[in-house]
């Protein structure tokens, strides 16, 4: 156990054991309820006018145990919207925002297996974004993410301009998620069931 000089446990310890426990949560997580909550999430998503009224959005292909958005995010290609994901940069160890047109010739398993786009594609750096959408292992109402540990997040978003928000499951709603000083908020969390401004309060 990992403690500070006060006896308790560092946020870093902490984080590793909501991390945990968010992972035997999604082990116990059937497909049926995954595609019930997906389409749940997707309907609440494109009916928000944070969705309707963005014409850039940047946003993940998601892992097996993450929301479904995929059909989502082909519709705003189709309604022209501009689409941005995460693209892996070898020379950095980072990731940048870069711009699709269509999803069979522009995206190719990339860092950990998940589609990327190719290298053609061009990169975010002067296009301003009105909407993001960040996966996460677990989320809370002040708007504190945790995510798996690499801080690939914490380290892009700072960049990108516009809202952001959470996209989860509703058992990734959590009471306080462990936070530490490079960390970002979410403006919004968005789960099935809620969609939620987050508390700028504290």
């Amino acid at each position: 156990m990992i403690q500070n000089h006060q006896g308790q446990e560092s946020d870093a310890a902490c984080k590793e054991k909501l991390r945990e426990a968010q992972r035997l949560r999604n082990q116990s997580f059937s497909s049926e309820e995954r595609a019930d909550q997906s389409r749940s999430l997707r309907d609440a998503l494109s009916s928000h006018s944070a969705w309707q009224t963005a014409h850039c959005i940047f946003a993940f292909v998601p892992r097996s145990d993450e929301p479904d958005i995929l059909p989502l995010l082909r519709s705003a290609l189709a309604e022209g919207k501009t689409l941005a994901l995460p693209q892996f940069q070898k020379n950095s160890g980072t990731y940048r925002g870069a711009i699709i047109r269509d999803f069979n010739n522009d995206l190719s398993p990339g860092h950990y297996g998940i589609p990327e786009p190719l290298a053609h594609c061009t990169g975010l750096e002067d296009q301003s974004v009105d909407l993001t959408l960040v996966p996460g292992m677990a989320f809370d109402s002040q708007g504190w993410r945790l995510g798996r540990g690499k801080g690939f997040y914490d380290r892009l978003l700072p960049s990108i301009s516009g809202q952001k928000c959470g996209v989860a499951f509703d058992h990734q709603w959590v009471e306080s998620v462990p936070h530490e000083p490079l960390d970002q908020k979410m403006d919004w969390i968005i789960t099935p069931h809620r969609w939620v401004k987050a508390r700028k309060d504290v």
